[in-house]
C-alpha cells in the first residue's frame, strides 16, 4: 500500500498569505475563506509536527502557532458591529458576529424580501447560511420569533445551475431536506424539518435581513 501523503505547509507561507489577507481589503466571505485556509493549514501543520510527520524546530513550530493564532483573531474592519449603528433598526449579536434584523410581518416573496433588505441600506441582504453556526442562528430566530419558515440569500438562473450569493460568489453550504433541491429558483427553510428546500418565490414568508 503506497503511504498517504501530507503536504508539507511551510510557516513562511503561513505568514506571508497571512499579510497578504491583513494589508488587501476583500469581502467578508472571501476574507473568512482566507481566515479557514491559513488557520486549517496550521493547525493541521502543528498536529502532524506532534504526530511524528513533520520535525519543525521550536523557532517554526512558534511561527506557525502565533500566525494561526492572530488570522483567528477579531478583526474590527470587517466586524459588523463596526457599522451596525448605521442600521437603527437592526440588532447586533456578538455570539453570532452578526447585525441583523428578523422580520415576520408583512410575509413577502423572495424578490421582494430580498428589495426590502437592500432598501435599508447598502450593506444589507437576505442573511446568508455559510456554516453551522449561523445555521444553528436561523434556527434560533425561527424559534424565538414563531417563524414558519423563512426565505435565505441564494438563488439560481437556470433549474439546475448553482446557486449564488448576491455578488455572485457560489453558495456552499446547504442542509437540503430529502428529495431537494428540485428545479426551483430561491432557497427558504422547510416549515417542519427546518432544512433547505428550494421555492419557486412566489409564496410569501418571513426573512431575515443581515449586514455585509
Amino acid at each position: 500500500m503506497v503511504p498517504h501523503k501530507v503536504m508539507k505547509v511551510q510557516p513562511h507561507l503561513i505568514v506571508v498569505v497571512l499579510l497578504i489577507g491583513t494589508i488587501t481589503p476583500v469581502a467578508r466571505p472571501q476574507l473568512t475563506s482566507l481566515q479557514t485556509l491559513v488557520a486549517t493549514s496550521g493547525l493541521t501543520t502543528i498536529a502532524a509536527n506532534s504526530a511524528g510527520v513533520f520535525d519543525l524546530s521550536f523557532e517554526k513550530l512558534l511561527l506557525v502557532g502565533l500566525a494561526t493564532a492572530i488570522v483567528l483573531r477579531p478583526r474590527s474592519d470587517v466586524n459588523p458591529s463596526a457599522y451596525c449603528d448605521a442600521y437603527p433598526t437592526y440588532t447586533y449579536d456578538s455570539t453570532y458576529n452578526l447585525c441583523y434584523r428578523s422580520v415576520k410581518t408583512p410575509l413577502l416573496s423572495a424578490p421582494d424580501a430580498e428589495a426590502a433588505c437592500s432598501a435599508d441600506g447598502p450593506r444589507a441582504q437576505l442573511i446568508r447560511i455559510t456554516d453551522d453556526h449561523i445555521y444553528a442562528f436561523v434556527l434560533l430566530q425561527i424559534t424565538l420569533n414563531g417563524f414558519k419558515n423563512i426565505y435565505i440569500q441564494g438563488k439560481r438562473s437556470t433549474p439546475t445551475g448553482p446557486f449564488l450569493y448576491n455578488d455572485g460568489t457560489p453558495v456552499t453550504y446547504f442542509r437540503w431536506d430529502a428529495g431537494k433541491p428540485t428545479d426551483d429558483t430561491y432557497i427558504r427553510t422547510d416549515t417542519n424539518t427546518r432544512l433547505m428546500d428550494d421555492s419557486d418565490g412566489s409564496t410569501l414568508r418571513s426573512y431575515i435581513c443581515a449586514v455585509y
